[in-house]
Order: structure tokens, then C-alpha cells, then sequence
């Protein structure tokens, strides 16, 4: 695939010696012949047969798997792993549920040959120049691999590789589960924004508009990206209105939504974006209840410079869900994964790479907690007001913004300290006897009543 190719290209620009594989069916004969002929380097050797491949590393064998996730993973390592020794590593840089990954790496270890899960982000441009690496593992393999892993990842601000042996077992592909997650939210989040100005403002008045936003603190490599997408003609027309509005996803939104609702974590961010896709795909259905309604849809007036306090309001809140899901994961499977160093990894080569990564870096190198650093609490403080008329202005123009409302009403819920969660618990009570705690005793004690249902 394109990523595979794009990392043998990249670790032979680093001077490094490279075999590459590829299954010889009939749809994929030219893959090798072809690649060789692009690349075009004497240190690439190319193979259709598997036992060749492996004969032609040198022990400890390093092997990259490149495979799509799920079964077509298994069925590789069915193949490859009879054909392997004691102390050789298998590396699986695609996107996999973490447990597959953790299950994998025990089978592994039954058959003494180490097993690394290595998230891998930047797309292929990333790739080819530098992407971001995060492993999962034990470290005795990742010693042995990490003077190469590094000389393909992309530097942070000081030149240090964006790789990092971020836990054992599944933790690399939760992190980059995770990272996917956040991404999910961040595409909602613009898309959001393009839906609010695009009623009252052209496409190139949009792309004026965000085009000064990707300076300072709400510049990233996504707004760059939809910048590009703004700009983009065929014909002579804009592209972008002909694309159908139907967002298809994988695998990895999903898992990062189950992960937040397994460990409690109020991912509400990811979750919307996850959902936004579901609504999407219901177009024929959407656009058949769209028919019956009877008022035209008022245009609002957006602030703009508000809707971009709006946006940076939430994407914080996201970035900070995003790394509470991942800190308590990492409590539940003990991998001890520090929150510092994902983003520092997240930092270049990423999709997730932007002005906001290296403020949170910098925060998260002092203390855990992102909602309690002080420049964060004082900008959420600053920034709610503008969220507040931004959603008022959505309403009145019936633009759908589910993640920047999620955002604020995260907001609500973090900051009230009396919450009507109490008749929640009451309830549970009543009608299933769950117990309750009570404000006035000690925490410790758990009470239950006889509620008067019956008035």
C-alpha cells in the first residue's frame, strides 16, 4: 500500500538497507516490479515469496508489517511466523484494536519472537518524510529497533525523533486509537465551522477567513489541509460542492468511543464527531424530512473572530478528553504512559500536529491535569461567552454544530460542583435499591431509603 511503500522510501533515503515484500496475486503481480523500477536503489530488494524474504534479513530479523487491520493481520502472521527464529521482531504499524495487538504479542512471546504494536500517523506524505511513531511493546525490542525507528521519524522543536516506547503491549495502538479519536473531532470541529459561514459567506470569503486563523495559536496541519480543499477547482468551479456529504470511517473512532464509555471518561468530543458520521450517512433520510419542513432557516450574523474563540474553546476540550481517555487506560491496563511524551510524539509528522500540541506539550511536561493549568482554565474562562453566541447564532440558522455544543456543555458539567446527578442516584435507588451516598456523612458510607412512591 501507500503507506508501506512510503516508509521503505523513507528508511532508504536514511541510508538504511531495506527488503520488501508483497503477496503475488494475480491483482497485485506488478506491485514489486513496479516499486523497484520507482525506487530505483541498490539497497532494495524485492520479494513475492515470503521465505525468501525473511533468508534475506539479517538476524535479529526487523520486520514492519504493513497490512490492513484485523484478519488479513492474522493471516500474515500465520504465514510468517514458522518461517522466524528466537529474538527475531515483528512490528505492526497498521491500525489495530489494541487488544488484537496485546493478544498477538502473547502468542508471540510463546513462540520467543517479540512483538511491537507501533501507531503510525502523518499519512503519506508523513511517511515519506517523517512520521510520527508510537510503540507499544516490551523495551528489549524496542532497543533494538530504536536507532531505526528513529532515523525515519519525523523531529520535534528539538530535533528529537517523534518515537517513543510510549508502554507495553497494546499501548502504542491505543495511543494512536486515541490519536485518531481527537483527529475525529478536530475534522468535526472545522467542518463545523465551514457550515456556520457558509450560508452568509462565499467559498473564497471562508477561505479568507481561516486562512488568517492558520497563524499563532489555532494553526495545524487539519486547517492547512482544508485550506487546500477550499482552494481546490475542477472546471474552473470549486470541487468541494460536489463532494456528497456522507462521511464514511473506520475502525478507530469507533474503538475510541468504547474505550470512553468502558472506562467512564466523558469523551464527549470524539463521540459527537463518531456520530455526526452516522448522521451523515442517513442522507436520503435527511433529505426527505428537510422537504417537509415550512420556514426558511434564518440567516444569522457570525462573529467571526467569536466563532474563533468558539473553535479554540473546544478543540482544547478535546485535546484534554483525548489525554484524560488515554491517562486512565493507561491506570486500568498499568502501562504507566506518560501524557508529556504523547504529545511531544504528536508533535511533527502527525496529522494531530499543530500550535495547540506544543502549548499542551509544554503544559504536560509540568503538571497532569490540563483543565487545571492555570493558561487553560483562565482561556476556557475567557472563551465560554463567545462559544455561548456562536451556538445561539447556529440555532437561529438551524446549522447543526454537535461537537462545538458538546464542548460547552462538557464545559457546564466540569464547572458545577452541585449537580442534579443527585435525583439520578435517588432514582437508583427507588426502583432498583443501588444505595446512595450522602453529602452530610462520611463518603465511605452507602444508605438506602424507603421512598415514598406511592405519594
Amino acid at each position: 500500500g501507500v503507506m508501506g511503500k512510503s516508509l521503505a522510501l523513507n528508511a532508504l533515503d536514511k541510508g538504511l538497507s531495506v527488503s520488501v515484500y508483497n503477496r503475488d496475486t494475480l491483482a497485485e503481480k506488478e506491485v514489486i516490479p513496479d516499486f523497484q523500477t520507482q525506487a530505483n536503489h541498490p539497497a532494495l530488494q524485492g520479494f513475492t515469496n515470503l521465505e525468501a524474504f525473511v533468508n534475506s534479513l539479517q538476524k535479529p530479523r526487523k520486520i514492519l508489517l504493513m497490512v490492513t487491520a484485523g484478519n488479513a493481520v492474522d493471516g500474515v502472521l500465520g504465514n510468517l511466523t514458522s518461517l522466524l527464529s528466537k529474538g527475531d521482531i515483528l512490528m505492526e504499524g497498521g491500525n489495530s484494536y489494541y487488544r488484537d495487538t496485546q493478544r498477538r504479542e502473547k502468542h508471540m512471546q510463546s513462540k520467543e519472537v517479540h512483538y511491537l504494536g507501533i501507531g503510525i500517523s502523518g499519512g503519506e506524505a508523513g511517511a515519506l518524510n517523517g512520521p510520527s511513531l508510537m510503540a507499544g511493546g516490551n523495551m528489549e525490542a524496542y532497543e533494538l529497533v530504536k536507532p531505526l525507528l528513529e532515523k525515519i521519524a519525523a523531529k520535534d522543536t528539538n530535533l528529537q525523533p517523534c518515537v517513543s516506547l510510549l508502554g507495553p503491549n497494546g499501548a502504542g495502538h491505543f495511543v494512536k486509537t486515541i490519536h485518531n479519536g481527537i483527529e475525529y473531532a478536530e475534522m468535526q470541529l472545522l467542518a463545523e465551522v465551514y457550515a456556520l459561514l457558509r450560508p452568509s459567506l462565499s467559498q473564497e470569503e471562508i477561505y479568507e477567513v481561516l486562512l488568517s486563523w492558520n497563524e499563532g495559536p489555532t494553526s495545524s496541519f487539519l486547517l492547512e489541509t482544508t485550506l487546500g480543499i477550499l482552494q481546490t477547482k475542477e472546471e474552473d468551479a470549486f470541487l468541494l460542492p460536489k463532494v456528497l456529504d456522507v462521511a464514511k470511517s473506520k475502525g478507530t473512532g469507533t474503538w475510541s468511543g468504547e474505550a470512553a464509555l468502558r472506562y467512564g471518561v466523558p469523551a464527549t468530543l470524539l463521540i459527537q464527531a463518531v456520530m455526526a458520521r452516522a448522521v451523515s450517512n442517513r442522507k436520503d433520510l435527511r433529505v426527505s424530512l428537510e422537504e417537509k419542513l415550512d420556514d426558511t432557516p434564518f440567516e444569522a450574523t457570525v462573529d467571526t473572530e467569536k466563532l474563533k474563540m468558539a473553535y479554540q474553546f473546544a478543540r482544547i476540550l478535546n485535546h484534554a478528553q483525548g489525554m484524560e481517555l488515554i491517562s486512565e487506560t493507561s491506570k486500568e491496563e498499568k502501562w504507566n504512559i506518560n501524557l508529556f511524551e504523547v504529545t511531544r510524539v504528536w508533535s511533527n509528522g502527525c496529522i494531530l500536529r499543530s500550535q495547540l500540541i506544543e502549548e499542551l506539550t509544554a503544559i504536560l511536561q509540568k503538571q497532569p491535569s490540563l483543565l487545571e493549568a492555570s493558561k487553560i482554565y483562565t482561556s476556557l474562562v475567557q472563551w465560554e461567552g463567545a462559544v455561548n453566541e456562536t451556538l445561539i447564532a447556529s440555532m437561529e440558522q438551524r446549522t447543526p454544530l454537535p461537537c462545538m455544543s458538546s464542548a460547552l456543555q462538557y464545559w457546564y458539567g466540569m464547572t458545577t460542583a452541585n449537580s442534579s446527578a443527585n435525583l439520578i442516584q435517588a432514582q437508583r435507588d427507588a426502583f432498583g435499591a443501588h444505595t446512595f451516598q450522602r453529602n452530610d456523612r462520611p463518603s465511605s458510607d452507602f444508605f438506602t431509603s424507603s421512598w415514598n412512591l406511592n405519594g
